[in-house]
């Protein structure tokens, strides 16, 4: 007999939203058309984990220095169905947001400043090509 390893609870669906304010009004439509939730991740949560500020199990509040991340879209716990559904509505609405994440085992105990600057980098080696 196999052993049976418990697996994670999923986190819950959510938008988090990080100095995006002029597409804030567009977005809560959007997260509204879909059944998802939107938060709003204030300067002051840029230390916070990625996995803490959308919900995660598990991951805790922590004390940390805030850093200075980029406006930025992540994204939690969407079925793929909806993800492509988000995506392809941010593209018919002109909503222009160069920095969007999903958050995953691997990144969410990264604060909102570490994933935009991995963001960042890895955008910056693909224009390079």
């Amino acid at each position: 007999m196999k052993a049976r390893i418990p697996q994670a609870a999923p986190p819950a669906a959510c938008l988090l939203a990080y100095r995006l304010e002029e597409h804030e009004e567009a977005l809560g439509r959007l997260a509204d058309e879909l059944g998802v939730p939107l938060r709003r991740a204030e300067p002051e949560d840029s230390g916070q984990t990625v996995g803490y500020l959308t919900g995660w199990p598990g991951s805790a509040r922590r004390e940390a220095d805030a850093g200075e991340p980029e406006p930025c879209l992540v994204m939690s716990g969407l079925p793929e169905k909806t993800l492509d559904a988000l995506l392809l509505r941010l593209k018919g609405n002109g909503i222009n947001i160069p920095l969007k994440a999903v958050v995953t085992p691997a990144n969410r105990g990264w604060t909102l400043e570490q994933l935009t600057r991995e963001l960042r980098r890895e955008r910056e080696a693909f224009r390079r090509r």
